[in-house]
């Protein structure tokens, strides 16, 4: 299992979505290590922690623009 630190990139479930962040801090609650995230085009973190069971993988490379056509769907509807 990879043990993930602050600058590496999630792939987790959070709200019956798949989202893409960078993990920001690491953090021990009560035994659990959670994950505060953002995503790199945002201006602030994200409200709400990941769990190590939402995360569903870690992105170790990336291809430039790949995901500019979902922004602009997302944008237009």
């Amino acid at each position: 299992k990879d043990i993930l630190e602050a600058g590496d990139i999630l792939v987790f479930r959070k709200r019956d979505m798949i989202i893409v962040h960078r993990i920001v801090k690491k953090y021990i609650v009560y035994d659990e290590t959670v994950y505060q995230t953002k995503g790199d085009a945002n201006e602030k973190v994200d409200n709400w922690v990941v769990n190590e069971e939402d995360v569903i993988g870690v992105v170790k490379q990336k291809v430039p623009l790949i995901a500019w056509p979902s922004v602009k769907l997302n944008e237009w509807f």
